[in-house]
């Protein structure tokens, strides 16, 4: 694990998945979002992706004391990206996992709690096959945009106990 904190904590961990995992979710479903430009599952949520995802994130979730309450998929083409955004209040750990990227595959900015209206400093997450970041769900992130066509994500939310 290596821990890359400013004002919270951005955990970063090795997550490897097996072959079968990798083509269950390159071959899933996914509908266009305009709004952010960029590729997302169905707003349903899908109690076999997320049986999925957990069995690989449970231990993570554990050491943090947390438990899987929701995840998707985003996929992400050339020039796609993902606007500024937060996934809740401070109750929530949210992750991102990278499933499939190269190195033209565009950073993840993670923004200082507080921001736009206060700017101390940013922090730039290079995607990296089986990159999993884990990170206060309160805080501000963006997907720059995207410079190849294979950028495929996992994210999610755990709820603290």
């Amino acid at each position: 694990m290596i821990d890359h904190s400013f004002n919270v904590k951005i955990l970063e961990y090795s997550l490897p998945f097996d072959d079968d995992f990798s083509k269950y979710i390159k071959k899933y479903p996914l509908k266009s979002f305009e709004k952010n430009n960029n590729s997302y599952f169905d707003e349903k949520e899908d109690l076999e992706l997320k049986e999925k995802v957990n069995f690989y994130i449970k231990p993570i979730a554990e050491q943090n004391n947390s438990v899987l309450i929701k995840t998707w998929i985003q996929q992400y083409n050339e020039e796609q990206f993902h606007d500024l955004h937060v996934h809740g209040s401070g109750d929530l750990l949210s992750f991102i996992w990278y499933i499939d990227c190269t190195k033209k595959s565009s950073f993840t900015v993670f923004y200082n709690q507080g921001y736009p209206y206060i700017h101390t400093h940013n922090f730039f997450v290079k995607p990296e096959k089986n990159k999993c970041i884990l990170f206060d769900g309160s805080l501000p992130h963006l997907v720059l945009p995207n410079k190849d066509k294979k950028r495929l994500i996992i994210s999610g939310n755990l709820k603290k106990l």
